[in-house]
C-alpha cells in the first residue's frame, strides 16, 4: 500500500476512534472508500494539509442539509460571494467537520429572479438580504474551504421550500 493511502487510513482510524455514535461509526466504516479514495485533483491539497498538520475544518460548525451559507464560488477566489444551499446528507456534513471529507454538494442562489421549472423562490429573511431563487439546475460540488462558515447561516429552508427543491430536482433528473 502506498504512503498516501496508509496515512489516510491512519487518520481515518484516529477519527473513527473518536466518534461515540455507534450508528454513525458503522456508516463511516461502510463508506471508507469515500474518505480514502480522493480524486487526483484533491490529492495535492490533502497531502499539503497532512504535511502542515493543518486542519481547516477544526473551527467549522456542524452544518446541515437545508441551510444556506455564503460561499466564494469563483475559480480564482476573486470574491464572487453568493449564497448556496447545502444539499448533501448530514452524515457527509459531519464527515466534513471531522476532516474526513472535503467536498460539499451545494445549489447556488441568485438574486436575478427569472422563475422557471428549476428555480425555487426564497424571500429575504434572517441574514439573506435579498429575495433570491435557488437555481436547482446548477447543482455542484465545492471544496469545504470555499464556504464562508464564519459568516454564519444565512437562513434555512422551510418544510415547504425543502419539498419544492426536491420536486424541482426530481423534474431535473427525470425522477417523476
Amino acid at each position: 500500500m502506498n504512503q498516501f493511502k496508509e496515512s489516510k487510513l491512519q487518520i481515518f482510524q484516529k477519527i473513527l476512534d473518536s466518534v461515540e455514535d455507534e450508528k454513525y461509526k458503522e456508516w463511516l466504516k461502510r463508506n471508507l472508500g469515500t474518505f480514502i479514495c480522493r480524486p487526483n485533483t484533491q490529492k495535492r491539497a490533502y497531502l499539503d494539509a497532512l504535511n502542515k498538520e493543518f486542519d481547516k475544518t477544526s473551527s467549522m460548525p456542524l452544518f446541515k442539509k437545508g441551510e444556506i451559507y455564503f460561499a466564494d464560488l469563483s475559480p480564482d477566489k476573486s470574491s464572487k460571494i453568493r449564497p448556496v444551499l447545502i444539499y448533501q446528507n448530514n452524515n457527509l456534513n459531519l464527515a466534513v467537520k471531522l476532516n474526513l471529507y472535503h467536498n460539499v454538494t451545494v445549489i447556488p442562489l441568485t438574486s436575478r429572479l427569472l422563475g422557471g421549472d428549476y428555480r425555487v423562490k426564497i424571500e429575504k429573511r434572517d441574514n439573506l438580504v435579498k429575495t433570491s431563487e435557488i437555481v436547482c439546475n446548477a447543482i455542484g460540488i465545492v471544496s469545504a474551504d470555499r464556504i464562508l462558515f464564519k459568516k454564519g447561516v444565512a437562513t434555512s429552508l422551510t418544510k415547504r421550500e425543502e419539498k419544492e427543491v426536491r420536486e424541482k430536482l426530481s423534474l431535473l433528473f427525470g425522477w417523476e
